[in-house]
């Protein structure tokens, strides 16, 4: 049997938050920059990506005393995650162009 995701369809916007959290984990380089840019402690950070990667049943990041760096799937999910979040950029335009 293969191991299901466990977000939801549609994402949620708790989904969405850990997948913000994420990206700018990854854009920082890290839990302790992050943690400066989003006004979170590290160990919320810590929290939250623990949630995001048992939601998705994937390790999404290597974290320890080594640093920081992402897996395999990690960099997948971050790469669709920036094409997300451009459709979301994109729909804002098309909204405001209508407006």
């Amino acid at each position: 049997m293969q191991n299901r995701s466990i977000l939801p369809k549609p994402l949620s916007e708790y989904d969405l938050r850990l997948l913000r959290i994420f990206v700018a984990v990854v854009e920082h380089n890290g839990f302790a920059a992050a943690a400066n840019t989003l006004g979170i402690t590290r160990s919320t950070i810590s929290i939250h990506m623990s949630n995001l990667e048992t939601r998705m049943k994937l390790t999404l990041c290597l974290r320890g005393r080594g640093g920081f760096s992402l897996t395999e799937d990690g960099q997948v999910i971050y790469r669709a995650v920036m094409d997300l979040f451009e459709s979301f950029d994109g729909f804002s335009l098309l909204v405001n162009s209508l407006s």
